[in-house]
């Protein structure tokens, strides 16, 4: 068998695999309204420690998606203290999307992993 064919074969199997495995009645996310906000909550990542002014995830988000992003980030919190301030955020915001991001403070901190699987519950 030669290599074209063979790379075609590859490529209708991928695309064969690629099918089957999404699902049919998987819900679809419908686009935000133009009015819609979106809340980038977290830690010192969100905040953007160490980056330059205008530099942090949701201030390049903002710029790429051309509309606000409200970053709600603290440096050196975990994700337990998050847990705690995130009710709060929600009612003040009232954000269409929510962004959640622990990494840094959480982990070195040896922070259990029970609250960032009840923030994705909330």
């Amino acid at each position: 068998m030669n290599s074209a064919l063979r790379g075609w074969i590859a490529v209708a199997l991928f695309a064969l695999l690629s099918a089957a495995c999404r699902e049919a009645s998987a819900p679809r996310l419908a686009p935000l309204a133009p009015d819609a906000r979106i809340l980038a909550f977290g830690d010192s990542l969100t905040h953007g420690y160490g980056a330059d002014a205008g530099k942090s995830y949701p201030a390049q988000l903002a710029r790429l998606l051309g509309r606000p992003v409200v970053e709600s980030g603290v440096n050196g919190e975990t994700s337990e203290q998050g847990l705690a301030r995130l009710p709060h955020e929600l009612d003040r915001e009232a954000p269409a999307l929510l962004l959640c991001a622990w990494a840094a403070t959480t982990s070195c901190a040896g922070s259990t992993r029970r609250a960032p699987r009840k923030i994705s519950r909330a």
